[in-house]
């Protein structure tokens, strides 16, 4: 719990907002007056100045735990505390008063996430081995076993390289393929190769380790197989980052630098130019 969170709990807040926006519910409509809706002040000003006390309470505990013009008080949002009819009293005053409630539950979470990923950092000392992660579409193998064919000359083995469709690169057998997913991503420094294609997009699973990817911000690429269209890459992993069309004019020089990129992350030894253009030529040779 921050110290804002803890403050905000001793003076029960949240709970007293909710207790006047829940008084305010509870007010009948007025009677028809020169105004429209007759402005109850026995019923309303009482509440006004609850409300106004809480407003102030609040803005002192911020100033106090952030200081004055910070942007955590300057973001809370303002009442308007001037009213022409009755109506308006009641239902912009219970509109204003769940934006100030909002805004706190959001500024608790944004406290708890900083805390969480300050303790994070405080903790990594620990060295993350780098590992390829292959995200692919179960109906694309054929393709996929034509890429770690290529990744595999260029030093890539069971250590560090993950492909849940060739069994010595997958999961092992009796191990619950989610929970291996989810140490994969914990305990290793991952490059991701996503490849797309229409029938990645169809499965719930790949668009799942995309998702995942995207959130931890891993470095990443894709493949597009043939009959994939650059416009239709609609996921969170887009065309912002590095693309292979294995069936486009510029492939072997993308495939060039995806070699290169590998080579440096993972410390491999370089191929041998000679062998990588063949080997990069029948890999392509084999998709398209």
């Amino acid at each position: 719990m921050t110290p804002i969170e803890e403050t905000l709990k001793k003076y029960e807040c949240i709970e007293r907002v909710d207790n006047i926006i829940a008084k305010l519910e509870k007010i009948p409509d007025g009677k028809d007056g020169f105004w429209g809706i007759k402005y109850d002040e026995r019923l309303s000003r009482s509440l006004n100045d609850e409300a106004d006390a809480w407003e102030m309470e609040i803005r002192q505990i911020l100033i106090a735990h952030y200081t004055d013009n910070s942007q955590q008080v300057n973001g809370f949002p303002s009442r308007i505390g001037n009213r022409q009819s009755y109506l308006d009293f009641r239902e912009n005053l219970k509109s204003e008063l769940k934006a100030c409630k909002s805004y706190l539950l959001a500024l608790i979470k944004s406290d708890n996430i900083k805390k969480q990923l300050s303790k994070s950092e405080d903790n990594e000392t620990a060295y993350k081995a780098p590992m390829l992660f292959i995200s692919h579409s179960s109906k694309d193998k054929e393709f996929v076993n034509a890429l770690v064919s290529l990744l595999e000359s260029l030093g890539f083995c069971e250590t560090n390289l993950f492909c849940s469709s060739i069994p010595e690169y997958g999961i092992k057998l009796g191990q619950d393929i989610f929970e291996g997913l989810r140490k994969l991503f914990e305990s290793h420094e991952l490059f991701v190769i996503f490849i797309q294609s229409p029938r990645y997009f169809e499965s719930p699973v790949s668009l799942n380790e995309m998702g995942a990817a995207w959130v931890l911000k891993t470095n990443c690429c894709s493949f597009l197989t043939k009959d994939m269209k650059i416009e239709d890459m609609n996921g969170v992993v887009g065309r912002n980052v590095l693309s292979i069309k294995v069936n486009a004019e510029e492939a072997t020089a993308r495939l060039n630098e995806l070699k290169d990129l590998l080579t440096e992350i993972f410390g491999l030894n370089p191929l041998n130019e000679t062998t990588w253009e063949r080997k990069r030529n029948e890999f392509l040779k084999s998709v398209i």
